[in-house]
Formats: C-alpha cells, structure tokens, sequence
C-alpha cells in the first residue's frame, strides 16, 4: 500500500505512515489510503492472486495484516 510524496518535501524525516489499518482509517490521509487499498485488491483480484475456498475442518488460515509506507519517488 503506497501513497507517492515528494522526497524533498519530508527529507529523511518521519513520513506520518499508520501503524495499521485502523490507524490508516483516522489518518488525515485516510481517503488516499482508502483509494490505495481498493487500487491493491483490485490488482490482487484481476490477477486471480488467490482463490476463495472453505477451510477444511480443523484448518488453520495464514494471519495477514495491511502494512502503510509512502512512497517517497515513482520508483517506490
């Protein structure tokens, strides 16, 4: 999940980037981290990334969780 800045504009300094997802949603950024996370599933989706199953009994899932770093050139 990236959101570009200008290097220049926050040089070497903290970037302000949330902890987590709800963090994300309190930040004053939060419509750019929204958009962010809809452009992510939208890729992750169209490139068929996983495929949607039951959980076997006794199955155990994988934890994940939304990491938040801006990007400070086009080259991330």
């Amino acid at each position: 999940m990236c959101s570009y800045i200008d290097a220049e504009e926050h040089e070497l300094g903290d970037l302000n980037e949330p902890a987590n997802y709800k963090a994300s949603l309190l930040d004053p950024e939060s419509d750019k981290w929204l958009d962010a996370k809809n452009v992510e599933m939208k890729s992750i989706n169209d490139n068929e990334v996983y495929d949607l199953v039951d959980l076997p009994p006794n199955g155990k899932t994988v934890g994940s969780k939304w990491l938040f770093k801006k990007k400070t050139n086009m080259d991330g």
